[in-house]
């Protein structure tokens, strides 16, 4: 059985006990008068270091016991000399220099000390020399110390009068070479005064010479005027006779088709005489028909004009056609002559198609990048030229334009509309012709009639003629508000044919006349009806196009339309299976867009109402609906947007749906997918980090589409500017590449340059800058020497653009930590940029 352990206190008091109570024998131990006497202090109380009897004992690592301040002073002292601590008692290096108290020997010694008082004395003796030898010690230690550091700052003075010595003797060898390059350069000097004396009288000479010549240069500047002028005449005499050439080659292309339509035998031919004799008896008959339907018309029209006061009954005829040809010229929108092309209907097919295009078709304009303001119009077809493979298209404006049918996408209209002829422009101030007051009679008499009477097909007849007499036609369109016939069109969105409302909400917006449609009591209200209440989609689509537009035309329309319109119902219409196809719910998601266009109450209702999850939602669709809801993201967040409303986006999960919509075929898609990013990505690391990563990345699809879509360098700025880890993911995308090819294309450097005004720099250069930043030196080098050779043999607008990449890599900001000043110098941009300087001066 194990005894309990005792106390060291208690343990050490019975050994100090034990021990003062020791005697020895001081003669034989058998000896009877052996004297006993008290033991001398043992040697285990004593200090191995101060020869002293220890009063706190303390043990170190080799089990030796020194008193603590002893045995702390020689660590210390063996610390500050930099040596190796070791044991006083057996000189082994102490592996640990933590000291162990020994409480059993320290009571041990108290009690031996108190149990023998003639030792007293003695120990207060010994510690008063003890102390005296350590304040002695210390005085000693501190005059070391002050003479260590005076010896310290004697040597520095020594050094420091050596090297001072040097840089004498290095001063005077300098001021010896000095002198003599001084006396060098006098002798220079000497020389060249000489020189220049020489060369003034060779300038004088030549000023004398140059004066002589002063006026053979201005002859040969008035020459070099008059050339220029001729020169120019010559410019516009071959242009006028390339265009000759080209109408001639036309011509001879028509004539050949004529030579080879009328290439027929005998028989064709006294068949055609038959038929057309047949035929001019018919056209003489319905001549006279003609006659007396225009007599009618007129007589019609007096009596409607007197009955609505519009014009005075008393007006002759001839005197409102006068005012009505005033107006056209005065108008300059649309100007028209008398010289037909028969046109088909829109759904059967037609004779002169290309491209999948027909005549009269009606297309959207897309991806012109010298017509930005052309993004969403739409025109309509009237030729083919063959030979530049152009269409040539009316738009709404009134105004012609020749493109391309790949800048082209079809947009429908409504069906029903009945053959009509198309009328090419003519001279200027060319009448509105009685055609078109006869459609406007025809479609009056018809709204005059009782519901009963009116028949559907025919009015929807009437209105489809009237909306092709308006669409682009300015004075048209005048005539058309002159005589009353707005209010009546507005009448006919309440018809009970879905055909005659589509038809009437199609004629409605190309009145383009939005303060008057505004300002008709009940037009907004009948347009929100359609588009809540009918069950056809066609309906549905016109009527919300039809407001559409109004918020294009008219500034304050739109607050006037949300009154009408119930944001939660709308909210409905977007939910999938709450309209009737979802071109409907696309063009709902862009009147949501173009309501919330720059009007934050409007917008912040609209988001209060949950449009936002439902037009994500529809980036999931087909491409024509995926562009209407990327279009109306974009609007939603046109500065000022909240951050809030930019967090609910990126929440519904719309970053990957708008990266995927970059693949799309669709100009308009690519276009809205692009502008709604941009806004997402300005001023966010963590959606710039987002949309680069979202699927396969949208930094590969910008890469392809900088040299084809315009807004892509705007994007790529604010994409990557500041996001140190999205400019490492451009450059593995190859997005340095791409910027310098949108450089190497004379087209597109011209485009980015016309977008910008001096002194700004287009978005492509700030891209190039901030790449070169980051890429790595070797791809540094590859970008400079493609961009000299670019100053080598480019267009001028590529060679601009290349001189703004290089203005932006010299700035004092860039060049000064990333040396490409050096670079650009070592590949020889000095000689390229020389040469565009002096091709400048020269234009």
């Amino acid at each position: 059985m194990a005894l309990p352990a005792r106390d060291p206190e208690e343990l050490g008091q019975n050994w100090g006990k034990g021990l003062a109570r020791c005697f020895s024998v001081c003669e034989g131990f058998l000896d009877e008068e052996t004297s006993m006497r008290l033991l001398p202090i043992p040697d285990s109380f004593v200090c191995p270091i101060s020869a002293d009897v220890m009063r706190d004992p303390v043990a170190t690592a080799d089990g030796c016991i020194y008193e603590r301040e002893y045995i702390e002073q020689w660590i210390r002292e063996k610390r500050q000399r930099r040596q190796a601590v070791i044991s006083p008692s057996t000189g082994v290096e102490l592996v640990s220099q933590q000291l162990m108290p020994v409480d059993a020997l320290k009571k041990a010694i108290e009690t031996y000390v108190a149990n023998r008082p003639e030792l007293h004395n003695s120990f207060g003796q010994r510690r008063s020399v003890q102390q005296a030898a350590q304040l002695l010690q210390e005085e000693l230690l501190d005059k070391q110390v002050r003479h260590n550091s005076i010896e310290d700052e004697l040597t520095r003075l020594q050094k420091q009068m050596k090297d001072k010595d040097c840089h004498i003797t290095e001063v005077e060898v300098q001021s010896q070479s000095l002198s003599e390059e001084l006396e060098r350069v006098r002798a220079e000097l000497t020389e060249r005064d000489d020189r220049d004396r020489s060369f003034r009288k060779e300038v004088d000479e030549m000023r004398q010479k140059h004066q002589c010549s002063h006026q053979a240069v201005s002859d040969l500047r008035s020459q070099l005027v008059r050339s220029q002028n001729r020169s120019d005449e010559l410019e516009l005499v071959r242009a006028e006779l390339t265009e000759k050439d080209e109408q001639d080659r036309l011509f001879r292309k028509e004539v050949d088709e004529v030579l080879q339509k009328h290439r027929c035998s005998q028989q064709e031919v006294s068949e055609l005489r038959s038929k057309l004799a047949s035929a001019e008896a018919n056209c003489n008959q319905l001549s006279s028909e003609l006659v007396f339907a225009r007599d009618a018309a007129a007589c019609l029209k007096e009596e409607l004009l007197s009955s609505r006061s519009v014009v005075p009954a008393a007006q002759p005829l001839e005197e409102q056609q006068q005012e009505q040809e005033e107006a056209a010229s005065q108008s300059g929108q649309s100007d028209f002559a008398s010289c037909p092309i028969e046109a088909e209907l829109l759904s059967e097919p037609s004779s002169q198609s290309h491209s999948v295009f027909l005549v009269g078709q009606y297309a959207e304009i897309h991806g012109l990048w010298s017509r930005p303001d052309l993004g969403n119009a739409i025109g309509r077809l009237l030729e083919f030229d063959n030979g530049s493979g152009r269409w040539r298209l009316l738009l709404d404006t009134g105004e012609y334009i020749i493109i391309k049918p790949e800048s082209m996408t079809h947009h429908d209209v409504p069906q029903g509309m009945r053959p009509m002829q198309f009328l090419r422009p003519g001279p200027s101030g060319a009448s509105v012709t009685s055609r078109l007051v006869t459609s406007f009679m025809s479609f009056m008499s018809m709204t005059t009639m009782s519901p009963q009477l009116c028949d559907a097909t025919q009015e929807c007849e009437y209105i489809g003629a009237l909306a092709h007499e308006l669409f682009g036609n300015g004075a048209a369109v005048q005539e058309f508000l002159l005589l009353g016939c707005l209010e009546d069109l507005i009448d006919s969105l309440g018809s009970e044919s879905q055909v005659v409302q589509e038809l009437a909400a199609f004629a409605l917006r190309l009145v383009g006349s939005g303060e008057l449609i505004v300002e008709e009591s009940g037009a907004i209200l009948r347009l929100v009806n359609l588009l809540f209440e009918s069950s056809c989609s066609k309906v549905q689509n016109e009527a919300t196009m039809t407001l559409t537009s109004l918020c294009y035309g008219v500034p304050g329309c739109r607050q006037d339309i949300l009154e009408e319109l119930d944001p939660h119902k709308l909210t409905l219409l977007l939910v999938p299976g709450g309209a009737n196809g979802q071109s409907v719910q696309g063009l709902a998601a862009r009147l949501c867009g173009v309501l919330s266009h720059g009007n934050p109450p409007i917008r912040d209702a609209l988001v209060k109402a949950g449009v936002v999850p439902q037009i994500v939602a529809l980036l999931q669709c087909a491409p024509s609906t995926a562009s209407h809801g990327a279009f109306a993201l974009g609007s939603l967040l046109i500065p000022p947007a909240c951050e809030n409303l930019r967090r609910s986006i990126v929440a519904a999960n719309a970053i990957p749906s708008l990266v995927g919509l970059l693949q799309s075929e669709f100009f308009q898609v690519r276009d809205h997918a692009l502008c709604a990013l941009g806004f997402l990505a300005r001023d966010s690391p963590t959606n710039q980090l987002a949309i680069a990563t979202a699927g396969t990345g949208a930094l590969p699809a910008m890469a392809t589409l900088m040299r084809i879509h315009a807004p892509t360098a705007s994007v790529l700025r604010d994409l990557i500017n500041d996001n140190a880890n999205v400019q490492g993911m451009a450059l593995e995308a190859g997005l340095l590449q791409s910027a310098m090819c949108c450089l190497e294309d004379n087209r597109v450097a011209r485009y980015y340059l016309n977008s910008v005004t001096e002194p700004s720099s287009p978005d492509v250069v700030h891209v190039i800058q901030v790449l070169m930043v980051r890429a790595q030196v070797s791809e540094q080098s590859a970008t400079i020497e493609q961009a000299i050779n670019i100053l080598r043999s480019g267009g001028l607008e590529s060679k601009t653009l290349v001189c703004h990449v290089l203005w932006a890599l010299l700035s004092s900001q860039v060049s000064s930590h990333f040396g490409f000043k050096d670079q650009i110098i070592q590949v020889g941009a000095s000689l390229g940029l020389q040469r565009m300087l002096w091709q400048h001066c020269c234009r």
